[in-house]
């Protein structure tokens, strides 16, 4: 943020006024218009659009249900969600003030211009962007699944296992998802008898399931196995998550 006498004179200055969009239930979200100046028609989409998974991401996590094996326990999903996800992602110094906002004002104050050095909302370019980072998370977590490599500890495990809470106890409770013994597992309601199977029959896998997917800023993730299977199928994602979100580092490419 600030005052407007210092960067007015700034060559590639273009400012948009704040806007504010109504959502169902929550409380009004604060945007930058950048439709005001005609800026996001201006922009050239080089973002991947396709890295917005709307609605593909449910459907893949269907199909992965659908071809889970009842005998390796039920499935157990995860919910990762990243808070603020846009202003993990910084903007090139040069296009900055190309974004820039007028911020409100009283009578009598200096008007203040605020800069954005991270995605803000309200850009076109903003979505599929940030998309990309986290299909780019979910790729790097799911080639990593299949490894029996150990996982090292994450400095969000305790937080990661902690239940909601307006989870009651029985539903929360971690044994629940444990792996079976061979009298649980005939007794259990979901698990299917061995037998031939036919042609009209989905396949179904032949190891426990793993698999992570995203929709914007949604971690979605299925699993079966015990706590410790559950633990190295988070751990990949969370470790994945730092490779991503991150400063840049001295080593690091200038793009």
């Amino acid at each position: 943020m600030l005052s407007a006498h210092l960067i007015i004179a700034e060559e590639m200055l273009q400012l948009s006024p704040l806007g504010v969009v109504p959502q169902r239930d929550q409380r009004p979200r604060t945007i930058c218009d950048y439709t005001y100046f005609d800026l996001n028609l201006e922009t050239l989409p080089l973002a991947p659009a396709e890295a917005m998974q709307f609605g593909k991401a449910l459907l893949c996590l269907l199909q992965k249900i659908l071809h889970s094996n009842p005998r390796f326990w039920p499935i157990c999903m995860s919910k990762i969600d990243i808070a603020d996800g846009f202003y993990c992602l910084w903007v090139r110094a040069d296009d900055v003030p190309k974004l820039a906002m007028l911020f409100p004002n009283r009578p009598g104050e200096e008007p203040l211009i605020a800069l954005p050095h991270v995605l803000p909302m309200g850009w076109r370019e903003s979505p599929p962007y940030f998309s990309m980072s986290t299909q780019t998370v979910t790729d790097l977590a799911n080639a990593g699944l299949p490894s029996s490599t150990k996982q090292p500890p994450h400095w969000l495990d305790a937080l990661a296992e902690t239940p909601p809470a307006t989870t009651t106890t029985t539903s929360a409770n971690p044994k629940n998802c444990s792996t079976p013994t061979n009298n649980q597992q005939k007794a259990h309601p979901n698990s299917v008898p061995l037998r031939k199977p036919n042609k009209s029959d989905v396949r179904l896998h032949t190891r426990p399931t793993s698999y992570w997917d995203a929709c914007v800023d949604d971690f979605i993730g299925l699993c079966q196995g015990n706590t410790a299977r559950r633990m190295h199928v988070k751990r990949h994602l969370l470790h994945n998550l730092d490779k991503i979100f991150r400063e840049a580092g001295p080593n690091d490419s200038p793009h």
